[in-house]
């Protein structure tokens, strides 16, 4: 069997599982709002809301989050990036001292930060979609490092999973697509590293060729094969705990016993 057919024969096999667990046709929606996403002429707004989302949801359960979100919102200005580029020390301790607010300091410093760097890009650009369409098609990686460098609470999954959420095509190198793509063989090893990552980019890039769909489609996929996260689909095929008996893809899992 060639690489082709493999990597085809695998993500049929998990994309028609994950249709089959799913609730409310709720994956078949998601995928069709990540077919059509993109970052395309969008404003500096959207990529700032994008980026403090990331920054401050880090750590934190998702009823937590939309419990502060409102008021993280309201104090970022409804996200407008070039009234948060002006924010001085004056508005840190200003959130810091709001009852309703996050107290996370070096969460709210970086968010501030980041706005002043997005506006400067932007003014260089005209428009940060400009600067990332600059990336566009070329080594995903050189990408990635730019903005490990120019932004704060960047890390590499963050930095990865900035670009997914905003609508370019990569895929987010999560713990559970690290997970499913060790266990198929894909890659070397679901440690998070520089080299893993670059790995689980290369592979989803010709399984999504392959199979003629976005890599943030396989991301997605792959994503709810692994963790199970309702109300997408009923639980998870390939969660830490496997459910090997009804996994298709046993041929190419180094599992040997089914854990039930």
């Amino acid at each position: 069997m060639s690489e082709k057919q493999k990597l085809e024969q695998i993500f049929t096999s998990i994309y028609d599982k994950v249709r089959k667990i799913q609730n409310n046709n709720y994956f078949d929606k998601a995928v069709e709002r990540e077919t059509s996403k993109t970052y395309i002429g969008m404003s500096d707004d959207f990529f700032f809301k994008q980026m403090v989302d990331l920054i401050f949801q880090g750590g934190l359960r998702g009823q937590i989050w939309q419990r502060y979100e409102p008021e993280i919102r309201k104090e970022f200005k409804n996200y407008k990036v070039r009234k948060v580029a002006n924010f001085t020390q004056k508005n840190v301790e200003r959130m810091l001292a709001n009852p309703k607010m996050l107290k996370n300091r070096k969460k709210i410093e970086a968010a501030i930060h980041n706005a002043k760097e997005m506006v400067a890009i932007s003014k260089e650009y005209d428009g940060f979609w400009k600067w990332l369409d600059s990336h566009n098609g070329k080594n995903i990686q050189e990408l990635v490092e730019k903005l490990r460098s120019s932004f704060k609470w960047m890390g590499y999954t963050n930095a990865y999973a900035f670009l997914k959420y905003v609508g370019m095509d990569v895929i987010k190198p999560d713990l559970n697509v690290r997970r499913v793509l060790f266990r198929l063989r894909l890659i070397d090893s679901e440690t998070a590293t520089p080299k893993t990552y670059q790995q689980i980019q290369e592979v989803a890039k010709k399984m999504a060729k392959t199979n003629k769909v976005r890599m943030a489609v396989v991301d997605f996929t792959l994503y709810m094969y692994g963790a199970g996260e309702k109300p997408f689909v009923k639980y998870a095929v390939c969660g830490k705990i496997p459910k090997c008996n009804i996994c298709g893809l046993r041929q190419y899992c180094f599992h040997e016993e089914p854990i039930l």
